[in-house]
């Protein structure tokens, strides 16, 4: 099984109210990246530096918004494992 990482950030961004231009401006990413991972959840193969710098800027830690999955190959439903051994 291939391991990947859940990615959730829409609703802090929703609870918080700003526009993802917003967002961008303030944290120096830049906005099309922003709206990515607050429009939708995004399953990634590794843990990019934004999520950690949005993550950050959203007031919680990146383990609060990434959960490690494990995926079959030829399976669309992917178990979810505890995110302890995730590195950035």
């Amino acid at each position: 099984m291939a391991k990947k990482f859940r990615i959730r950030l829409h609703d802090l961004h929703a609870k918080s109210g700003l526009t993802a231009y917003a967002v961008a401006k303030q944290t120096g990413l830049i906005e099309n990246t922003v709206r990515k991972y607050v429009t939708e959840e995004v399953v990634s193969d590794v843990i990019h530096n934004n999520v950690i710098t949005m993550a950050s800027f959203y007031g919680v830690d990146w383990h609060d918004v990434v959960e490690v999955i494990d995926v079959a190959e030829e399976s669309d439903n992917p178990e979810v494992k505890t995110p302890s051994l995730m590195t950035a």
